[in-house]
């Protein structure tokens, strides 16, 4: 793994992990030039190094295609970080008790925290050739989505206090 990254792609740049995470970089490697991906790409914040914003939609393959295809031809990228989630918007709040479990909510957190990254994860892998594969780093499950979830994939969680 590249101890000093020159060329860092970051999906679900807008969201809170994802914004610090840009931000962490841009203070540690002043030299790097930065990839950002996000559903709004106006709410990206300015940093003080070059970066190539690109919209993308975790919930539509054709979209994440695109964004990939608006990558630099042969952009040797030397890490790739997934920092997506979705816990709530302003429709669906987060799930407290399993008395608030709804279908709809369950099928577009498991849409946008585990189908979407693993489409997004796997058309990113197929578009770089074999030589130029980065690693990759996953953080797409907000801490809340996964207690919800339980211990997926073996990931310990916090038992929720009685209620």
């Amino acid at each position: 793994m590249t101890t000093t990254p020159r060329k860092v792609l970051v999906a679900g740049a807008s969201g809170g992990i994802g914004q610090a995470f840009c931000e962490q970089l841009a203070a540690q490697f002043p030299d790097i030039q930065l990839i950002r991906l996000a559903r709004n790409t106006a709410a990206l914040p300015v940093l003080n190094i070059p970066t190539q914003d690109l919209r993308f939609d975790l919930t539509d393959e054709a979209n994440i295609i695109s964004a990939l295809q608006a990558l630099p031809d042969k952009a040797e990228l030397d890490w790739v970080f997934i920092a997506t989630g979705w816990l709530h918007d302003d429709t669906l709040q987060p799930e407290k008790t399993w008395r608030s479990l709804d279908a709809d909510h369950l099928l577009r957190s498991y849409a946008l925290n585990a189908v979407g990254p693993r489409c997004w994860s796997n058309t990113c892998w197929q578009s770089l050739t074999p030589n130029t594969r980065p690693p990759l780093a996953f953080y797409p499950l907000a801490s809340a989505a996964l207690a919800t979830t339980g211990s997926a994939a073996g990931i310990p969680t916090v038992p929720a206090k009685p209620r």
